[in-house]
């Protein structure tokens, strides 16, 4: 059974914070990159977590960079456990002052007060998570895709036809689905051919034809698709080359965007961290029950320091002799 609404109505509901004409929302290829960009952002952190929760681990996960929080609690049935919670009431810091559950299986639902009852795992100072920055690289992804595999259908054939009757343009329709689906051969009715003045056949059509060559753009496109996955990487902290520039590439400047490339993860991890010691006061947990830590430690040193560097650097396009 499926959510009782259109994709009128979502339209207009998401339109309200994505006020584009241009988008490709509702489509399994928008939601495909938004996934692919999701699990890249969740990579990024390794978490230890108490042995109850083991299993739950990757929901943990999703919660926490998909809301940006979760709530952890205690439990007469489960133990300390963890769950997507409602945020409610403000303090005198205009923070949130407690948490609601609605768990199906913890009954009845609770209020929890934040600081004495309950903590809270979270993100960013902000209470969210990264949806927004999936969707919006996401979407920009599939759009490029769309149009790379348009350009590529188009680029099969570079004519188009001027038939002078219904059956002949039905035979042209026919003839261009057959090339199009890769036959070595094809053949055409010979009614499509018409006898000249001097008694030969000559094709009945009028041909309009493509500079295909001039019109190829996939390349660029493709060039493109890194670029903006470059942009998102940078945004959530996945270390990469800083490579706009096409010729004389040095090391320095390959590293030049380390610092910016680990700046929000840093503070992702610093306010995970700051959570687990709140959680770890007030239920007697440790570092070995429950942490987050980065899955790839950030090298922050730059640079090709000995032999071996020098030939990476140099099979990755970068001029050993200028690093």
């Amino acid at each position: 059974m499926s959510v009782p609404y259109s994709a009128k109505q979502l339209n207009r509901a998401y339109s309200a914070y994505t006020p584009s004409t241009v988008h490709v929302t509702n489509t399994e290829m928008a939601y495909f990159y938004r996934r692919y960009l999701f699990q890249k952002a969740i990579a990024q952190v390794k978490a230890t977590v108490p042995n109850t929760w083991e299993r739950a681990k990757n929901w943990l996960m999703y919660l926490i960079f998909g809301t940006g929080y979760v709530g952890v609690f205690n439990t007469n049935e489960y133990g300390i456990m963890f769950d997507r919670v409602g945020l409610g009431g403000l303090n005198v810091f205009y923070q949130p002052s407690y948490f609601i559950v609605a768990n199906p299986l913890i009954t009845p639902s609770r209020q929890v007060q934040i600081g004495t009852e309950g903590e809270l795992l979270m993100l960013q100072p902000t209470y969210s998570g990264v949806a927004d920055l999936c969707i919006y690289y996401g979407d920009l992804l599939a759009l490029a895709a769309e149009t790379a595999a348009v350009n590529l259908q188009n680029s099969k054939i570079s004519t188009i036809f001027a038939a002078d009757s219904k059956s002949a343009a039905e035979s042209f329709k026919k003839l261009y689905d057959s090339i199009s689906s890769g036959e070595p051969a094809t053949t055409v009715d010979k009614s499509l051919f018409k006898t000249d003045d001097r008694g030969q056949l000559v094709p009945g059509w009028l041909m309009f034809s493509q500079n295909v060559k001039n019109t190829y753009v996939v390349s660029d496109i493709l060039s493109d698709m890194r670029k903006i996955e470059a942009m998102f990487d940078s945004e959530v902290g996945i270390p990469n080359a800083n490579t706009d520039k096409k010729e004389r590439l040095v090391t320095n400047e390959v590293d030049a965007n380390n610092v910016s490339t680990y700046s929000l993860l840093s503070m992702w991890l610093e306010n995970l961290q700051e959570s687990c010691e709140r959680v770890h006061r007030m239920f007697g947990l440790t570092k070995s029950d429950l942490w987050f830590d980065w899955r790839f430690p950030p090298d922050m040193t730059g640079g090709v320091d000995d032999a071996s560097d020098r030939i990476d650097a140099s099979a990755a396009g970068v001029r050993p002799d200028l690093a």
